[in-house]
């Protein structure tokens, strides 16, 4: 079963055993190594153990600027501190709290009172005050930043006024600004107390502004209560004004009244009310009477003319009349002349009751009119009499306040009070100590930084597991840089020093490409690489003397027909080609060229068809098998293959393919990226070699373990 992490999913080892190549087999070994990029911690700590100096350097010079600048640059500040302790407010002895002000000892009052410290006017006045105008530690007009003189030298250079010319009320609201920088203030926790602070450059002007400030605070809370005091007298004199003119003026309104409207008393107009309601009563029954009157008088009248004496005698009930009635015979004549004479007598009285009636009416209306008059006038007189004793009692009242405050004019305190006054002023900036250690840590951070990008900066491979995690093949050999500064001086350096670093990294070489297939060693081994400059000519040229050394028959082929860079290290004759030994179809070793150095090479050659129609004919596949029957082993040196497909055509024909990569220079996505054109190249070995080894700076990138503790034994 494939192995699993802790959460039971496959992960994805790389064989970096070299195997038999196919298709899948190296796309699965890339996509394990693709987006690998991460960073090898013991390489990268390594790296920095290795460059601990830099690191130090970083971390000294930052600690020595950190200390320069605390003990010589940077101007030292002082803080001197003034201690305010707010005094709990108690009732004002004239109860006046709703027209004088007071400070409430809540927590959001004393940090309100904080902010008051540091207002505009409070600022304002310790300026002026303190003649802060010609400090140039507080007004900024009269020192110039290092911008301003730059700009200042430019203007001078056309020709420019470099004087700024500010009015005084910029110069004075600039120093305020900058005053108010300076100022610091705290409430103690718990405390009705708070801190009033001033930083400056020195000791003693601290020291006076903090004590000034804090008295200037105290003044102002008086000031604050003796305006609003003076406030409430000039509001309560003008308003005690107005009542005593609004008093004047509705007593006169009353006394007029009085007089003009002839008011009687209370009683008096009882009185009338009581003759008024008789005068009503017999108006009313007169009213009464005649109405009877007039009814019997319509009533009588048609009885008379009727005749229906009976009836008239039931209405009338007189005596003279009911004889007259009641006698026999009856005398209509004499009962029509008494009817008469009764209606004649009760139309006299209905006059008399109406002439009553028109005396006693008007009496009624004239008393009603007089009562009207004088109850209005009395209601008036009452309803001024109440505005009068209203007046009265608001302007005593408001008197009385006017006194009371006008007495507290002269009996304001603040509401705080100075704890304990600035004595003393420790410096509080620069702190050496900090600032140093500032300065150390910024060094190291600069340092980690420096070295970070000298450890990112290059993007290629820098180590065995790094390359094996990228490709998912085996590293077989890692070869250093050869001290050499002509191509054809490289054999001759490896007989002459056979125990260097390249001798016996050449020779691990050997031994891993023998020992890949054991007890069939590769016959045709094709090297190619990413990109050119990666060293793969150098690495066929040296494998091919290292297998040779071993007595076995190894040929050499150029399969590069474009650059010929065998021809810089060897010197062949022009008919020993590649070309002509594809054209001839006999032994090989009438063709190739024996070189002095026990292999034989056979140089590749220029020629009007292109390279990949060459390499894709069967006359070619025909040459490597010849090559096979004759030499123990043949080596190809084949062009880069992201540049040219030459080497894709030619890998299946081959045993082994070497994919040479330069250290730390070629990038990984590259190297992945020529892998890839090999996907589907089957039967055929992969293995990767590291070229172009730099072992000093494989050392300091924490790489150490370049030829296996074998350094001990190499001559260079």
């Amino acid at each position: 079963m494939p192995e699993q992490d802790k959460n039971g999913k496959p992960v994805n080892t790389p064989n970096t055993s070299p195997t038999s190549g196919n298709g899948a087999h190296l796309t699965n070994r890339l996509s394990y190594g693709k987006g690998e990029q991460d960073i090898d911690l013991m390489v990268l700590l390594t790296f920095l153990w290795v460059r601990k100096w830099i690191l130090l350097l970083t971390m000294g010079v930052g600690l020595l600027c950190g200390a320069y600048y605390a003990l010589r640059v940077a101007e030292p500040q002082f803080l001197s501190t003034t201690r305010i302790a707010f005094e709990e407010r108690t009732p004002q002895l004239l109860n006046l709290d709703s027209m004088l002000p007071g400070a409430s000892t809540e927590s959001q009052a004393i940090n309100t009172e904080l902010e008051v410290v540091r207002s505009i006017p409070l600022v304002t006045k310790l300026v002026l005050q303190e003649g802060l105008l010609d400090d140039p530690e507080f007004n900024p007009t009269l020192t110039k930043s290092g911008l301003s003189k730059v700009i200042g030298g430019v203007k001078g250079l056309f020709g420019m006024s470099n004087d700024e010319q500010y009015t005084d009320q910029q110069i004075l609201n600039a120093t305020v600004r900058q005053t108010t920088t300076k100022i610091r203030t705290s409430a103690q926790r718990d405390t009705f107390l708070f801190n009033i602070g001033v930083v400056t450059t020195s000791s003693e002007k601290s020291i006076r502004l903090a004590n000034a400030l804090a008295q200037i605070y105290l003044d102002n809370q008086v000031t604050v209560k003796f305006e609003a005091t003076e406030y409430a007298v000039n509001w309560l004199s003008q308003r005690v004004a107005e009542l005593e003119q609004e008093l004047k003026t509705s007593e006169e309104t009353a006394k007029k009244l009085r007089e003009n409207s002839n008011l009687v008393s209370q009683e008096a107009l009882d009185q009338l009310s009581i003759r008024a309601s008789g005068l009503r009563d017999r108006v009313e029954q007169t009213t009464l009477e005649i109405e009877r009157g007039e009814t019997n008088l319509s009533v009588l009248q048609t009885l008379l003319d009727a005749g229906d004496f009976d009836g008239f005698a039931e209405i009338v009930e007189s005596a003279a009349f009911n004889r007259l009635l009641q006698a026999q015979p009856r005398n209509e004549s004499a009962l029509r002349a008494e009817a008469t004479t009764q209606i004649a007598q009760l139309r006299s009285s209905v006059r008399s009751a109406q002439a009553r009636l028109l005396s006693l009416q008007p009496a009624l209306d004239e008393l009603q009119a007089q009562i009207d008059e004088q109850t209005a006038a009395l209601i008036r007189l009452n309803t001024l009499l109440r505005d009068v004793e209203a007046n009265r009692a608001l302007y005593e009242t408001f008197l009385t306040r006017l006194k009371e405050i006008s007495i507290q004019l002269g009996l304001q305190r603040p509401d705080s009070r100075i704890l304990s006054e600035a004595t003393s002023a420790p410096m509080i900036a620069p702190r050496t100590v900090m600032v140093s250690a500032f300065g150390l840590v910024f060094g190291a951070v600069v340092g980690l930084g420096l070295l970070m990008l000298q450890f990112l900066r290059h993007s290629g491979l820098q180590s065995v597991t790094a390359t094996e995690r990228a490709t998912g093949l085996a590293v077989l050999g890692q070869l250093p840089l050869v001290p050499i500064k002509r191509r054809q001086d490289l054999l001759p350096y490896l007989i002459k020093n056979p125990t260097s670093a390249m001798a016996e990294a050449v020779r691990n070489l050997r031994t891993s490409l023998l020992m890949m297939q054991p007890g069939k060693p590769p016959a045709v081994v094709l090297l190619s690489s990413t990109v050119p400059g990666e060293s793969k000519t150098t690495t066929a040229i040296t494998l091919a003397k290292n297998v040779s050394d071993l007595g076995r028959r190894v040929l050499l082929m150029e399969a590069d027909n474009r650059r010929l860079t065998l021809a810089e290290y060897f010197e062949s004759d022009a008919s020993s080609n590649l070309l002509n030994a594809m054209r001839d179809g006999g032994a090989l070793s009438d063709v190739v060229t024996q070189t002095e150095y026990g292999f034989d090479l056979l140089m590749g050659a220029q020629s009007s068809v292109n390279a990949a129609d060459i390499f894709s004919s069967s006359a070619f596949s025909e040459l490597i098998e010849r090559a096979r029957e004759e030499y123990d082993m043949v080596i190809i040196d084949a062009p880069p293959v992201l540049a040219v497909p030459d080497a894709r055509i030619i890998a299946p024909l081959a045993d082994v393919l070497l994919y040479c990569i330069a250290w730390n220079a070629t990038p990984e996505n590259q190297i992945q990226a020529g892998l890839r054109e090999f996907a589907f190249t089957d039967n055929t070995a992969f293995g990767t070699v590291l070229t172009k080894v730099d072992r000093k700076a494989a050392a300091q990138y924490g790489y150490g373990g370049y030829g296996y503790g074998a350094g001990a034994y190499y001559d260079t």
